[in-house]
């Protein structure tokens, strides 16, 4: 999948910016936000973030974001990155995680999902930080791509806007298995003509 943003400045022109993680076809392709409580860990069926979309609160913090991608090994490595996002929020706190995709190793199980997204994040979670996903090809190949997204609490494909008014950044985030011959079934709902058409819509 990809994250493509469009800066407006105080101008009123508008600057493209693109996050992109290409799903390449992989193995057995087959068809297929809100806060944590911090006393209860969500079993793979439940949703962690049920307000994605909800308006930020009007604070300086919801104008920076974080980038993370290929982290889903459960790796000493991926726990670490993960202490060290808690500890830049105590020095400059931020709003919102960019999700870029391959966040479960090597099959998007759904077993997993505790272990690789909840887990190494909760202090984020509890923090109430928005986590805005796309999925790679290791989160779909098997046909575990619904239940992931649905885990995260975010659909196939959106946009969303950061910034103070007047100077926002918009970003995209949309599928882009569905538009590579031969791998269009690995999500059950991914439709390519909807998705054109939400950038069509917003991206002038």
């Amino acid at each position: 999948m990809a994250m493509v943003s469009s800066h407006i400045d105080g101008a009123g022109r508008r600057h493209h910016i693109g996050f992109l993680n290409i799903r390449l076809p992989h193995g057995n392709a087959q068809p297929r936000f809100g806060q944590a409580a911090p006393s209860r860990v969500p079993a793979p069926t439940e949703t962690l973030q049920r307000d994605l979309f909800a308006p930020f609160p009007k604070t300086d913090r919801m104008n920076r974001f974080l980038v993370i991608g290929d982290a889903g090994y459960g790796s000493a490595e991926q726990r670490a990155v993960a202490e060290q996002m808690r500890a830049l929020y105590d020095r400059q706190s931020f709003g919102s995680v960019l999700v870029l995709g391959d966040n479960i190793y090597n099959h998007g199980e759904p077993k997993r999902f505790k272990e690789l997204i909840y887990e190494p994040y909760k202090a984020l979670f509890d923090l109430g930080i928005k986590f805005f996903p796309v999925l790679g090809n290791h989160d779909v190949n098997r046909g575990h791509g619904d239940r992931q997204l649905a885990y995260w609490g975010a659909p196939p494909f959106y946009n969303f806007r950061l910034g103070p008014p007047g100077n926002q950044v918009e970003f995209f985030a949309v599928d882009t298995t569905v538009m590579l011959p031969g791998d269009s079934e690995c999500y059950t709902h991914s439709p390519t003509l909807a998705q054109k058409s939400m950038i069509s819509r917003n991206a002038g």
